[in-house]
């Protein structure tokens, strides 16, 4: 386990900004690992790295978000045909984030509330917009975009002292 003052920060670099710290001459000895290798190659491994949004993009995300929980747990039955739609919403709230402000301000501009027809009326246009402009896969075709994208490497290596 590293000491406090051992734990040292991880971030993301591009590689060609690390170069000058692993060049070497080609018949330079390999050098050994030293005790704290594997516990910092292990820091680097756990590191997620954090995405800042803005509050006013949570505080969308939340009212778009609650309107759509709101909408199933009192119109269920009257939005039955875009209730599929409604889930890939909720989904992607939770796991992707790829609602653009102006979607996620199009679902946060109402109150649902029980009994409230006129904003069920309007919240129904927006679903009925947003799923004609996205469409029903939207978030399918994103994940089968991305699938293969993203690999990440992690190439380790510890500096003695250059």
């Amino acid at each position: 386990m590293m000491d406090k003052q051992d734990k040292r920060e991880v971030k993301n670099i591009f590689f060609e900004d690390s170069l000058h710290w692993v060049e070497c001459e080609s018949n330079e000895p390999k050098l050994p690992l030293s005790e704290k290798f594997w516990d910092n190659y292990e820091n680097i491994k756990g590191y997620k790295k954090v995405y800042k949004a803005s509050k006013n993009e949570i505080s969308l995300e939340v009212k778009a978000m609650n309107n759509l929980q709101s909408a199933i747990r009192f119109y269920k039955s009257d939005l039955s045909n875009e209730l599929p739609f409604i889930r890939t919403l909720i989904k992607d709230l939770r796991e992707y984030h790829t609602l653009s402000k102006y979607s996620l301000r199009r679902l946060g501009g109402f109150d649902l509330k029980p009994q409230m027809p006129k904003e069920l009326k309007k919240f129904r246009k927006e679903l009925q917009y947003l799923l004609q402009k996205l469409g029903e896969d939207y978030l399918d075709v994103i994940k089968k975009r991305i699938e293969n994208n993203y690999h990440e490497i992690i190439i380790a290596v510890e500096n003695s002292g250059k």
